[in-house]
């Protein structure tokens, strides 16, 4: 899977797309095109989710959320 073939042009608008799967409900879609990922782009996504909600996680007392939602793609 890469982001051109969801008609994506980033690898950051498509991490964006698979969370956002997730969220609305969509979670075997989700972690479909996770699968679907060369290992590289797997740890890289699990990483931007780390980035991007860390801090979000931290202020918000959300930290289970967000170890919730990297076990989710780790399994």
């Amino acid at each position: 899977m890469r982001p051109q073939d969801l008609e994506f042009e980033t690898w950051d608008e498509l991490f964006d797309y698979i969370l956002e799967s997730k969220l609305n409900g969509q979670r075997k879609q989700s972690k479909e095109i996770y699968a679907s990922m060369p290992e590289q782009k797997r740890v890289e996504f699990i990483d931007y989710v780390d980035d991007m909600y860390r801090y979000e996680a931290m202020h918000y007392s959300q930290v289970k959320e967000l170890a919730n939602t990297i076990k989710f793609y780790s399994i």
